[in-house]
């Protein structure tokens, strides 16, 4: 048996692309579960604009619903933004990708 160097090293980029979109859309549901919360919306919003929209496509929705200003909105989202993605770090590591050598 022989070893496929170039499957292998397919396999890899599949295994750490699959884990970098994981990590992406966990910060974005922490995000816009968080942002919603903050805004008084319920949670069943936030997971149904999560689904259908990007992250400006949130703000947008979310801005819209509540009446304020889309600059406000996109602002706290990033601060709710940056503050899972540090969370996300310290409960399952660096998304960072692991390197062969």
């Amino acid at each position: 048996m022989t070893f496929d160097l170039a499957a292998a090293l397919h396999r890899k980029e599949e295994y750490e692309t699959s884990r970098l979109v994981d990590f992406a859309f966990r910060v974005r549901a922490r995000a816009t579960r968080a942002l919603a919360g903050e805004l008084g919306l319920d949670m069943h919003v936030a997971t149904a604009l999560l689904v259908r929209h990007d992250e400006a496509g949130v703000c947008a929705a979310l801005a819209a619903q509540t009446g304020r200003a889309l600059d406000e909105v996109t602002a706290s989202y990033r601060l709710h933004h940056a503050a899972a993605a540090r969370a996300l770090v310290v409960e399952r590591g660096d998304p960072s990708p692991h390197r062969l050598a």
